[in-house]
């Protein structure tokens, strides 16, 4: 989802030359590159800084400057949390994301004409603005329009809606100040009801779920999820049902087998609960089935895991996984709730090659499973959802691209097992350590060079411990894998 169409033209501009900066090497982005990427003159460009530069001054809290250094522009001291801060100043002085608040959560506070008169619009206007906002909620080539799910209209529009207010807010701030009382006492209940200890990331998840779920039915837009999912007997459901019907508005109007399972699938999706009275359909249940099986079967077929290792057991289990994974994110897609587009699956597919590869033969797999029409944007996003399930459920020794390093400190004495920590924390996965030479290493990592050795690559620290030395060692361990990949992927 393209979440700049809810911006006013300029703060979409300005919020994209502050992205550009946060994505730069030190911060810094050239006058040209600015100009060429986005089309902008020189005189435009001008004053957008200069406007961009106000913003940036009404947050007295940071220190964040704008400054202009060898035709370059400089960022000194952004951070993550005022690019969130900004974006979300920008989305709510936004006409734009007005008309789509109250077109889809907040109809009911006034009338149309009313909403018209406070924003000094014509009809024409506002209708024109609506028709450049409702393909956001009618995308084809989301994974959620896939013919095989049929996923209910409204359940595609509350994940939406939550994930655009989980974008902007992200616990910033709360969307929906008028029910702050009904959500505290949701949660609170739940709470109770599950006896669960929720970390503060969950309680905003949940939060937000429950608003979204709450201004929909007050609107009187229902929900029907009978054919993906049905309700378990338990002893909690009664009150489950019995808060919905007393608690929110126009619930004895709803299906409310379908609100309360769209509560328990959420929870589970969100693993808030780790077991939710609630089964998927048998219709559903047959496309799991064909999910696991199939991805067994790539995951048999792929050459960048060492198959002779790769027990029948172990590739079912994280078949099950992948095929459980995938209906969570294709059907409700709350795990792209408080995502950021960042440099985050760039480092994942640089730093994993190898299963970046596999992850995009499942995404060909799932495309085909499930009859999916995805846009580009969306391939990205699957195919970097199911490399963080491979790098979390497939071992390094299954790697054909792992990478051995023989680490030999001469000079300085290290404690060798938290170093080996810190080079897979910052390095990534797939790396395995030795303390010998052999055939089998593949990097050799000292505080002094050895000239004798010739047939291996070496980097060589003179400060082991200094954090600058990453950087050249990450480049080694990905050229390595690279070459590995290409000679299993030739030889397949």
């Amino acid at each position: 989802m393209e979440y700049f169409t809810f911006l006013e033209k300029d703060d979409r501009v300005k919020m994209q030359i502050l992205l550009k900066l946060d994505h730069s090497r030190a911060r810094r982005v050239s006058i040209k590159r600015l100009l060429d990427d986005l089309g902008l003159t020189r005189y435009r460009l001008n004053k957008l800084l200069n406007s961009l530069i106000e913003d940036l001054n009404q947050f007295k809290e940071t220190s964040c400057r704008l400054v202009f250094e060898d035709n370059e522009l400089v960022g000194d001291n952004l951070s993550f949390s005022l690019l969130q801060a900004i974006q979300l100043k920008y989305l709510k002085r936004s006409l734009r994301f007005q008309i789509f608040q109250y077109e889809y959560v907040d109809r009911q506070g006034e009338t149309r004409q009313q909403f018209l008169k406070e924003h000094y619009l014509s009809q024409s206007r506002y209708y024109a603005i609506r028709a450049e906002m409702d393909p956001i909620l009618n995308d084809n080539q989301q994974p959620t329009k896939s013919p095989v799910l049929n996923v209910h209209p409204e359940l595609r529009k509350r994940v939406q809606l939550t994930n655009i207010y989980a974008h902007f807010f992200n616990g910033i701030e709360n969307p929906f100040p008028d029910i702050n009382t009904e959500t505290a006492k949701f949660c609170n209940f739940i709470t109770m009801t599950f006896k669960l200890s929720l970390t503060p990331g969950q309680q905003l998840k949940l939060r937000m779920f429950f608003q979204i779920q709450y201004k929909r039915l007050q609107g009187r837009h229902f929900v029907n999820i009978r054919h993906l999912a049905k309700l378990q007997p338990d002893s909690r459901l009664p009150f489950l049902k019995n808060y919905y019907l007393k608690n929110v508005p126009h619930a004895e109007s709803a299906d409310i087998d379908s609100e309360v399972g769209f509560l328990l699938l959420f929870m589970a999706s969100e693993e808030i609960v780790q077991h939710a009275p609630v089964k998927v359909a048998n219709t559903f249940e047959k496309q799991f089935v064909n999910a696991t099986q199939q991805f067994e079967r790539v995951l048999a077929n792929t050459p960048v895991l060492s198959q002779d290792q790769f027990s029948e057991q172990l590739r079912h289990q994280i078949a099950l996984h992948l095929a459980k994974m995938s209906n969570s994110f294709l059907v409700f897609d709350f795990n792209q709730m408080y995502k950021v587009k960042s440099r985050d699956g760039q480092h994942l597919t640089r730093n994993f090659p190898g299963l970046t590869l596999l992850a995009k033969d499942l995404v060909r797999t799932a495309t085909a499973i499930f009859k999916l029409n995805l846009a580009n944007g969306c391939q990205t996003d699957l195919t970097n959802f199911y490399l963080r399930v491979l790098i979390d459920s497939i071992p390094s020794r299954l790697m054909q691209d792992k990478v051995t390093i023989c680490v030999d400190f001469v000079q300085n004495e290290i404690p060798k097992d938290y170093f080996s920590q810190m080079i897979r924390v910052n390095l990534g996965g797939g790396i395995v350590f030795a303390d010998h030479l052999s055939s089998n290493v593949d990097i050799y990592l000292s505080d002094i060079f050895v000239a004798g050795i010739r047939d291996i690559p070496q980097v060589t620290w003179s400060d082991p411990l200094q954090m600058s030395n990453w950087d050249n060692l990450r480049k080694k361990i990905v050229q390595v894998k690279l070459e590995k990949v290409a000679k299993v992927v030739a030889v397949s």
